[in-house]
């Protein structure tokens, strides 16, 4: 785990363990950096906006530790969307603290 995998579990955290959206959650980093987070991330413009392809393989990594799950599900018109939220071992741990 790196210190990426485990900032975009804390984000994810701080918006009440569930961020729904790939695009959402890479509009998040980026506005975070933009307030002086410093992630190091690069980004780029994209189709809805800025993207970073350290943060979406950040995003791939935490979900295959088990700390994010990642689900789609079907959105309007059946285009798919997904939702990211804490994995269980972190929902447990968080409450404990």
């Amino acid at each position: 785990m790196n210190e990426l995998d485990e900032l975009l579990v804390q984000v994810v955290a701080l918006a009440g363990g569930t961020v729904v959206g790939k695009t959402r959650l890479q509009k998040m980093m980026y506005l975070l950096d933009q307030c002086g987070l410093n992630s190091g991330c690069r980004y780029n413009y994209h189709h809805c906006g800025p993207f970073s392809a350290q943060i979406a393989e950040a995003a791939e990594d935490a979900c295959e530790l088990n700390l994010l799950r990642y689900e789609e599900k079907p959105g309007f018109h059946a285009v798919p969307y997904g939702v990211y939220q804490l994995a269980k071992k972190n929902r447990a741990t968080k409450r404990d603290r």
